[in-house]
């Protein structure tokens, strides 16, 4: 039996020494180098291998390195080979390769003392991954692979039956309880087409991701992947098929999950039904355009917790699908400078935003909901937004006393950080309901509120009431509520 080894050795500035070296000719339009270079990518991460990237900027190029193993006599790190070359402005004309003896092989760290016939088999085997890099989109053909994903779920969102999504390629599977942490997790199965097993990871990961955003905009909840706590068990990453009947021993780690739903709570997975149904008869450009929204909507759940006005600059930049900035066509002058190329706004980026959105909800002109949201985003703009962009002012006290909102200030009952509380509540309420309603709209399709859980006729959010109660860290306590304000 080979003796196993656990140090792998990673290249540097350069390739490990001593090795053997041989150059390639070559002949690879500029345009297909960034192909070649992801196909590569993929290939030696099929392989055990690595890739290296070394900006040079004063030349404006960049050197690339590419790393893979071959077996020796029933050992999987036997010998390693590499590829090096720098990609600038003009086509691949030259290639650099080596080979050495790698961690498993018994002449580890001596000069390689190869004959003309193992020459030549080295020779081949580099010419042929770089074949096959080459040949990737032209040539190969691509195969199904079914992704797995978990994604870490609370109250909500618990299934006791998978869940199919059609319009995303997914299957979700039933809810469980993960690790010693009983941490509640439904395990994603997706299908994506890749001519690379590396290449389906990556674009599974690029699926559940939009999965992860599409359910958060879908469900006003902010999900997010199961992050393992099972140490050295490993996570399925590819099942054989997509299938509802699938045992779950076939994607949940053997004896580290037990049954994790006692109801079905299918709202935000019919939400997100509702949403990938319209988004998928869409055209690519405007999925492209919406997709920008739907993540800046989904990155300013991620950090609405911690940091609430970043939280608003996402948000605001999830409603640049509304934002049309309308120019005077005339021209500005100084006193002192004369006429200046610049042209003023006639309206602005915070007003053609809030109209924008009051002709998506269908508001008219005399609605008083129109008036106050108008004012609200010229506020979440101006203060919050640029406040913080501009000079770094955090309006909800992220960094101060950490005391609730809800304590009143020196001069007012209902303090300034309630009533921003308030605001920022308000524009994630309005941007998740824009942005669904575009959509909605977009694929022809009337907009279902109740779909998404929606009141048709509430534009505006108000915190509401709020306790907190200390108890010695050695106490057993339960608390209980009484009464109501």
């Amino acid at each position: 039996m080979p003796t196993i080894k656990t140090t792998i050795f990673t290249r540097g500035g350069e390739a490990e020494k001593p090795n053997w070296r041989f150059g390639l000719s070559a002949k690879i339009g500029r345009e297909q180098v960034p192909e070649l270079c992801e196909a590569l990518a993929h290939i030696v991460a099929e392989r055990y291998g690595g890739h290296y990237y070394y900006p040079d900027y004063d030349n404006k190029r960049v050197g690339v390195a590419y790393e893979w193993y071959a077996p020796h006599r029933g050992r999987r790190f036997g010998f390693k080979l590499g590829v090096e070359f720098w990609v600038g402005e003009g086509d691949l004309e030259e290639i650099g390769a080596y080979v050495l003896y790698a961690e498993d092989h018994p002449k580890k760290g001596q000069v390689p003392d190869f004959d003309s016939s193992e020459q030549k088999l080295f020779q081949k085997k580099v010419i042929e991954t770089l074949s096959l890099a080459i040949a990737r989109r032209s040539q190969l053909e691509g195969k199904r692979f079914h992704t797995v994903h978990y994604i870490e779920l609370n109250a909500s969102g618990l299934l006791q039956a998978p869940f199919e999504l059609p319009a995303l390629g997914a299957l979700v599977l039933p809810t469980v309880l993960l690790g010693k942490q009983n941490t509640r997790v439904s395990a994603i199965v997706q299908t994506v087409n890749a001519r690379f097993r590396d290449e389906a990871k990556q674009l599974g990961w690029r699926r559940f991701s939009k999965l992860l955003a599409f359910l958060t905009l879908a469900s006003g909840t902010h999900f997010q992947p199961y992050r393992s706590t099972l140490g050295r068990t490993p996570l399925k990453q590819f099942v054989k098929d997509i299938d509802p009947d699938i045992p779950l021993d076939r994607v949940y780690p053997a004896g580290k999950y037990k049954n994790g739903a006692h109801w079905n709570d299918l709202g935000p997975w019919n939400g997100l039904k509702a949403l990938s149904d319209c988004y998928s008869g869409l055209d690519s450009v405007l999925q492209s355009q919406l997709d920008d929204s739907i993540f800046a909507y989904y990155t300013a759940k991620e950090v609405l917790s911690k940091f609430p006005t970043l939280a608003v600059v996402a948000l605001v930049a999830s409603l640049k699908l509304f934002r049309r900035v309308s120019k005077c066509e005339g021209s500005v002058s100084c006193s002192r400078c004369g006429e200046l190329d610049y042209r003023h706004d006639l309206k602005g980026e915070a007003r053609s935003i809030s109209d924008s959105l009051c002709e998506e909800f269908g508001l008219s002109a005399t609605d008083e909901r129109r008036i106050a949201i108008g004012e609200l985003v010229k506020d979440i703009y101006r203060t919050h937004r640029s406040g913080y962009v501009h000079d770094a002012i955090l309006r909800h006290g992220e960094f101060g006393v950490q005391l609730p909102a809800h304590v009143p200030d020196a001069k007012a009952a209902i303090s300034k950080r309630l009533l921003r509380q308030n605001q920022l509540m308000t524009i994630d309420l309005l941007a998740r309901r824009a942005i669904l309603q575009r959509v909605c709209r977009l694929a022809g399709k009337e907009f279902d509120s109740a779909a998404y859980g929606i009141e048709p006729d509430r534009f505006k959010f108000t915190v509401g009431s709020a306790g907190c109660y200390v108890v010695g860290s050695t106490y057993r306590v339960g608390i209980r509520a009484m009464g109501r304000l």
